[in-house]
């Protein structure tokens, strides 16, 4: 490997194709590109794609690219520390400027032409830019040096700063104006008195313009900027045309008036004192990375002014040594109240607590939702107000809008609350902050694991069965499907990781009762919607699969390998499928049995309803949800898979600085997310404190409200259950004309007393409404305080 291949591999790269890389370097273009393909030789690995209009990098190309540049700037760095030992400064300065800055408070030709004559083997560039696009560039090494307008009072970190222009924004109008109006003598207004007016101002991207757009956010209105120019004398003359209000730092010649042309335009100070227009010379506060551009900044800062504002003359010498790099400068010190937060973080987390117990205590007599308008929305503030600021905030404005959706007469979907193990568990989770995306460095991947294999146990999986942590039943049904369209691949000689979903051809996935997920899930895999086809149901008011029509589907396939969907607990009713008599058509069929047990899996715990899950272990790939049943705060849910070698040529992430996939492969080779939380500490938390026996009672004895809510119903006039309660939910209607509007109606006007939250769904063609028992807290007591909401007065009424 020599250097020069690694400069033309550079190169490349930065002019994105090899004939203007060549003539950067004053090369021939085949030179270059032999250079390239040797050095790509030697490594084993392609650098470069040269399949498009544009050279682009490769993934390994990119991987190496920084190691490349850092490895040119250490050789350039060795010869131009020898020079400054030789008393020759070489190198390079990049100096960015704000469009206008030359000629104002610096004389910024002098200054350059001085340095250029005492070291005149330095290469200078010099760039006009917007301040945001420079700051960005000193940021990434691209600049050294910038005299920049700051939209903030403090520094960006990593930049450190001397300002050279500090004045009060203004806003000049010419005479006549309707600021003016009446307040002949007026020298300042408040910036609200700008909204509705035209203004003129700098672009997008300058410092003045930051702070004008910032602050009129924080007052509530959006700034009317109708004239753009990129110097404030341009400005003026626009304000003094009468085209609008200028709005400018207050310049230098009169603080009340500024003679342009045939009138004086009258300047106005706007009446905040955080609205002015800053000018700063910015550098990175590690200094710039050469000498020369260390030379020319050291040599700077002993001329700067300060805030004052005169101009600057600086002088450097013909001879003598060369200047050495700055001062290290003073870093930023951390923000006053994030400052105050962390001395007092023991005082806020007991009152935090203090606060969430109270909510807590206060849940069972909370309306459970608040259908009612939420607050407008507020401005970002500018300087914040502290974590108990915030806490307080929230209790006021936020807090009593909040649903009781952790409370036991939440009903709604498939709720459940949060177990107190769970809460202590998730409260750690957040103050231990752990990215479980692997195991480098840390416990807590180890602790998923465990997890994991309690769960396993707990739904009568075996030992064959990993699983990973994901986020709720739609990611987890996600990544099962995802599993089984790349062994669909592996049954057809395709590898879909690679190729794509379209390699396979059409996919036939099957299913009696799916899941609105599953049609989401395969929309995102690029199956498609449409290729689901609903196999018929049993008959007698059931939504269990029939396997004899299913064996039959399969056969129609002709031996093509396909996706089964079987049903755990159906949403509507929780009916299940026959999973062991699903799983023994694989004798006649080739197709991936997918289970989707989001809470249905559930019953595993309970003896009497165990045999519902029958057949489960026999599933390629699994989904449980666990901030349903399991009672463990969102987002939790888990899913399990037969094929961890499929899932993991699906989900790994090639990046050298992830590392490969091992034979025990980190969880972000095996999901979506790269970044995780560790959502498995709640529910090892809850598993441990309270075991098999504490979520079997829970289990149980929802099961039991159920079928007692469901026994209320059936004896109310006006309502009628819609199927048999089988286990958790109660599925019901109105006994006489069902309409959409009138069970709407009904669920509103159970909302509205406060006393319980249904959800709607429309069953057998027929709109009903589902109350479904998941939480640990909900008793009998709860149960009947439900059903004497329906049997109501005000509600009776409208059954």
């Amino acid at each position: 490997m020599e250097l020069r291949q690694l400069r033309y591999f550079v190169t490349v790269v930065e002019e994105a194709g090899f004939t203007r890389a060549a003539e950067r370097l004053h090369l021939a273009q085949p030179g270059v590109s032999a250079q390239i393909r040797q050095l790509e030789r030697e490594l084993g690995q392609p650098l470069l794609d040269r399949s498009g209009r544009t050279v682009r990098p490769t993934e390994v190309g990119t991987a190496v690219l920084p190691y490349a540049r850092a490895a040119l700037a250490a050789v350039e760095g060795v010869g131009q520390t020898a020079a400054e030992f030789g008393g020759l400064l070489r190198g390079r300065v990049a100096i960015g400027l704000v469009p206008g800055a030359l000629g104002h408070h610096m004389d910024v030709p002098a200054l350059l032409a001085d340095f250029h004559e005492a070291y005149p083997q330095v290469e200078i560039t010099l760039t006009e830019d917007t301040s945001d696009r420079m700051l960005a560039a000193l940021r990434h090494g691209e600049l050294d040096i910038a005299v920049a307008g700051l939209p903030d009072s403090e520094p960006a970190p990593g930049l450190a700063l001397r300002i050279v222009i500090d004045e009060p924004l203004v806003a000049a109008v010419a005479p006549g104006h309707p600021l003016l109006d009446g307040h002949r003598g007026r020298t300042s207004v408040p910036l609200t008195a700008l909204r509705g007016h035209r203004l003129i101002c700098l672009p997008r991207g300058t410092g003045v313009r930051g702070v004008l757009d910032r602050l009129c956010t924080e007052a509530g209105f959006r700034p009317r900027v109708t004239c753009e120019a990129a110097a404030p004398d341009a400005l003026l003359r626009l304000a003094e045309r009468g085209l609008g209000v200028a709005v400018v730092p207050r310049p230098q010649d009169d603080p009340g008036t500024a003679p342009l042309g045939p009138q004086a335009l009258r300047m106005l100070r706007i009446d905040d004192a955080r609205a002015r227009g800053r000018v700063a010379v910015v550098w990175r506060t590690d200094g710039p990375a050469g000498p020369a551009a260390r030379a020319f900044l050291g040599a700077l800062r002993e001329c700067l002014p300060g805030r004052e504002r005169n101009r600057v003359s600086v002088h450097f010498p013909r001879s003598g040594p060369i200047p050495g790099p700055p001062p290290p400068p003073t870093l930023p010190t951390m923000h006053s109240a994030l400052a105050d937060d962390l001395a007092r973080l023991p005082e806020l987390l007991q009152s935090a607590r203090d606060f969430a117990a109270r909510e807590l205590a206060g849940m069972p007599e909370r309306p459970v939702v608040h259908p009612g308008k939420a607050p407008d929305q507020d401005p970002l503030p500018a300087d914040g107000t502290g974590a108990e600021g915030a806490l307080a905030r929230f209790a006021e404005r936020w807090a009593p809008g909040f649903s009781g959706s952790a409370g036991p007469r939440y009903l709604g979907f498939v709720t459940g609350g949060a177990t107190p193990a769970s809460i202590t568990g998730d409260w750690l989770t957040s103050a231990y902050d752990q990215n479980v995306s692997g195991a480098a460095g840390s416990w807590a991947a180890a602790l998923e694991r465990e997890t994991v294999g309690w769960l396993r146990e707990l739904f009568g999986l075996g030992e064959a069965h990993s699983g990973a942590f994901v986020t709720g039943a739609a990611v987890s049904n996600t990544v099962g499907l995802a599993v089984a369209r790349e062994w669909l691949g592996e049954r057809l000689g395709v590898d879909v990781s690679q190729e794509g979903t379209a390699a396979l051809g059409p996919v036939d996935v099957l299913s009696g009762s799916p899941h609105s997920s599953i049609t989401k899930a395969l929309s995102v895999l690029g199956i498609g919607r449409d290729r689901l086809r609903q196999v018929p149901v049993l008959a007698g008011n059931r939504e269990a699969v029939d396997v004899a029509q299913l064996d039959a589907a399969l056969a129609e396939l002709g031996g093509r390998p396909a996706i089964v969907v079987a049903n755990a607990g159906t949403v509507n009713t929780v009916d299940f499928d026959d999973l062991r008599a699903i799983a023994a058509l694989r004798e006649r069929h080739d197709f991936w049995l997918h289970v989707d047990a989001a809470f249905g899996g559930f019953a595993a715990l309970s003896p009497a309803h165990a045999h519902l899950v029958d057949g489960l272990d026999a599933a390629d790939s699994v989904c449980v949800d666990l901030h349903k049943w399991l009672n463990v705060p969102y987002d939790a849910a888990v899913q399990f898979t037969r094929r961890r070698d499929l899932q993991t040529r699906v989900f790994h992430n090639a990046s050298p600085y992830l590392g490969l996939p091992t034979g025990d492969p980190d969880f972000l080779h095996l999901t979506p997310e790269n970044s995780r939380r560790l959502r498995a500490l709640p529910a090892w938390f809850s598993l441990l404190a309270y075991g098999r026996a504490g979520h079997r009672e829970i289990v149980e004895r929802n099961v039991a409200l159920a079928h007692r809510l469901g026994a209320g119903i059936a004896s109310l006039p006006g309502l009628r259950l819609s199927a048999p309660v089988r286990l958790n939910v109660v599925c019901f209607t109105l006994a006489e004309n069902p309409t959409q509007e009138r069970v709407a109606a009904l669920a509103e006007a159970v909302a509205a007393s406060g006393e319980a939250f249904l959800t709607p769904t429309v069953y057998d063609g027929t709109p009903a409404l589902r109350a479904a028992f998941s939480n640990w807290r909900t008793s009998g007591a709860d149960t009947d305080r439900v059903l004497a909401t329906l049997a109501s007065p005000p509600l009776a009424r409208r059954l």
